[in-house]
């Protein structure tokens, strides 16, 4: 069984300093004349993908750096993000102190849902139903963009 616990929104971004350097982009296809930080992760092909006139495009982007896992991008906020855009979730805090600045808002990036997945059973065991309820709980504030 998968119940769902959070959703969580992928937002383009990027520090103040890299947007006074290079500008921001006004469209997704400005995105190929800047330097991108790139998720191989949910973009193995180098293509971010967008929500374009209701349609998802794909759009090409050029990485000069590459990265698993978003977590480093975010540890690292501005020396990483001055040296391009990004893709990162869960950026609420870091855009309200003014430490990234978010871009292309009309633009809907990648969305991604999280479930827990456990064995089906006739009765579900209190504590596992105690724990659902407790993760759904404590994402809701956390990660919902």
């Amino acid at each position: 069984i998968a119940r769902r616990i959070t959703s969580y929104r992928y937002v383009l971004c990027a520090s103040p300093d890299y947007i006074a350097r290079a500008g921001a982009p006004a469209t997704p296809d400005a995105l190929a004349g800047h330097a991108c930080i790139v998720n191989s992760t949910i973009s193995p092909t180098n293509q971010w993908q967008f929500m374009v006139d209701g349609e998802r495009r794909s759009v090409g982007v050029r990485p000069r750096i590459r990265v698993n896992c978003a977590r480093p991008v975010r540890a690292l906020r501005s020396p990483a993000t001055a040296s391009g855009l990004c893709l990162l979730p869960t950026v609420r805090e870091d855009i309200a102190a003014g430490r990234l600045l978010r871009l292309l808002e009309a633009y809907e990036a990648y969305d991604r849902i999280v479930y827990a997945v456990y064995p089906h059973s006739r009765h579900l065991p209190a504590k596992l139903r105690t724990f659902l309820d407790h993760l759904v709980v404590h994402f809701r504030s956390g990660l919902e963009q």
